[in-house]
């Protein structure tokens, strides 16, 4: 008895077992119908319009409008978003861009909003990044909202935000840019940088000392790397030479060197004594862009310094300078620094 009623209740647990798998498997069939014939729809429909919308967004001619029941079939939309984010990947036109943002003011304005408040990462992300290459400013409303009651649920949604930020509300940007709501890393900085336009960094530099030590890194390095960077931006770089923070000092060292020439050696020469032997190793560098009546004293004591890195600098310096194999030989044969002579032989030695 008790062995049929145990046989019986197995049975029916597999039973329910088939019938779940049975469900999910028409299930995942019908999900996959339905991802089939709507790609089969957009591929359509880009065959069909391709022409017309390069003709509208290139060409400058008139779109076909869209017929209301077209407008509203999301598979359509889907179409249309790919066609738009296809021309903007490619194609580097502001009078493009400027079209795909007229037509989407006109047709995609419920589609993109609905995006942007989407509980899907993915799909948010999508938004904002719409938002931001289309030049979607009719959004701008919105994103401002998602930023002040802290919709973004990630580091990633907070970054696109305060670039979209930046081409429409400056002081909120600058706000946000300042004190951000996520620890910022270096990196993180200059990738918001490299998408700041000039006037922008004209007012950080303008601004310097005001701003939080961390940006002040990431902008000298952001401007030292920056193939714009204008030679007036030398004079700003030597006034940070003497700021109160080493590492300020040391980066603009650093940045100093990608301009190939300096100014006046009455900025550099306290170097030669500084406690930190990463300036003194800057300015080793430095030397082989000044003059030898100032550069030579300089480069014999550095290549004498108790830093194995600074020694080696000063004596790769002298050895490309046109008087430096002179000062090397007599340096590899005096007795008296012993680590000295031993650094300029070897430098000698490499050539």
């Amino acid at each position: 008895m008790i062995e049929n009623q145990t046989l019986s209740y197995a049975l029916f647990v597999i039973g329910i077992f088939l019938v779940v798998i049975g469900s999910l498997l028409f299930y995942l069939i019908v999900m996959r119908t339905q991802q089939v014939r709507r790609e089969q729809r957009i591929k359509d429909y880009l065959e069909e319009y391709q022409d017309v919308w390069y003709r509208y967004l290139v060409l400058g001619g008139n779109v076909e409008r869209l017929h209301e029941s077209r407008v509203m079939d999301p598979y359509i939309k889907q179409a249309v978003d790919r066609i738009l984010m296809t021309y903007v990947s490619s194609i580097n036109n502001p009078d493009v861009v400027k079209r795909i943002s007229h037509f989407c003011s006109l047709n995609f304005k419920k589609y993109y909003r609905s995006m942007l408040y989407h509980r899907n990462w993915g799909v948010r992300m999508n938004g904002l990044y719409r938002t931001l290459d289309f030049k979607l400013s009719f959004l701008l409303p919105d994103v401002e909202q998602i930023l002040r009651k802290k919709r973004y649920e990630s580091e990633e949604e907070y970054l696109v935000i305060l670039r979209i930020l930046s081409m429409y509300n400056r002081n909120l940007f600058l706000a946000h840019f300042y004190h951000p709501c996520y620890p910022f890393k270096e990196f993180q900085y200059k990738t918001l940088l490299s998408h700041l336009d000039e006037s922008y960094i004209e007012e950080l530099i303008l601004s310097f000392d005001s701003l939080p030590s961390y940006l002040k890194i990431a902008l000298l390095d952001y401007l030292s790397f920056n193939p714009k960077m204008d030679i007036s931006y030398l004079k700003f770089y030597e006034s940070l030479l003497s700021n109160i923070e080493s590492e300020i000092r040391i980066r603009a060292l650093k940045a100093i060197g990608h301009f190939g020439i300096i100014t006046s050696i009455r900025y550099y020469r306290e170097f030669v004594d500084s406690p930190y032997w990463e300036e003194r190793l800057m300015l080793a560098k430095l030397l082989v862009h000044v003059e030898e009546k100032d550069a030579k004293p300089l480069l014999e004591k550095l290549v004498q310094d108790e830093s194995w890195w600074v020694r080696k600098q000063a004596a790769i310096t002298l050895n490309s300078l046109r008087y430096g194999v002179e000062v090397l030989q007599r340096i590899a044969e005096q007795k008296e620094d012993r680590y000295a002579a031993e650094m300029a032989r070897e430098i000698l030695q490499v050539g």
